[in-house]
C-alpha cells in the first residue's frame, strides 16, 4: 500500500490566487526529504549539496530546472510548519490501521527471564513494540 503524503502537501496550499506566487517548491521540497530519509542523506547540508551538484537528482526529486534549490533556512521553515501540525501523527496511525487490517505484522517468538511470549513489531512504527503473553 502506498503511502499518501497529501496531507503533508496540503499545508502548503496556497488559499488564495492573490499576492506573489510562492518562492519554494514545497512538493519537491517533501519528496527530496523522504528521499533524503531513503538515500541515507544524513543532513540536510548534504542534501542542499546534492542538490546543487547533480541535476538529474534535482529532478527526480521533483525541482523544476527553472527552480532555485531551497536554503537549509527554507528546509527549516518547512519542516517547524509539519511538526506543529498534528498531519504526521494521522498519517502514522492511519499507516498503522492499514498495517494491522492488511496483515503487515511480524511476530517474533521471544523468551525474556522465564517467561514466553510473542514481540510485535510493526513495519511502519518502530515504538509499538508489544510484548503479548500467550
Amino acid at each position: 500500500m502506498p503511502l499518501n503524503v497529501q496531507p503533508i502537501f496540503q499545508l502548503f496550499l496556497k488559499r488564495t490566487l492573490r499576492g506573489a506566487q510562492r518562492e519554494c517548491n514545497y512538493g519537491a521540497m517533501i519528496q527530496s526529504q523522504i528521499i533524503r530519509i531513503v538515500e541515507r542523506i544524513p543532513t540536510i547540508k548534504d542534501l542542499i549539496k546534492r542538490l546543487i551538484n547533480n541535476p538529474l537528482f534535482r529532478l527526480d526529486c521533483g525541482f523544476l530546472v527553472s527552480d532555485v534549490v531551497p536554503s537549509e533556512a527554507s528546509y527549516t521553515r518547512m519542516i517547524d510548519v509539519i511538526s506543529q501540525s498534528d498531519v504526521l501523527d494521522v498519517m502514522q496511525d492511519t499507516l498503522i490501521w492499514n498495517g494491522n487490517t492488511f496483515g503487515h505484522f511480524l511476530k517474533v517468538p521471544l523468551k525474556h527471564k522465564g517467561r514466553t511470549g510473542c514481540l510485535t513489531w510493526s513495519l511502519y512504527r518502530h515504538d509499538s513494540l508489544r510484548q503479548e503473553s500467550s
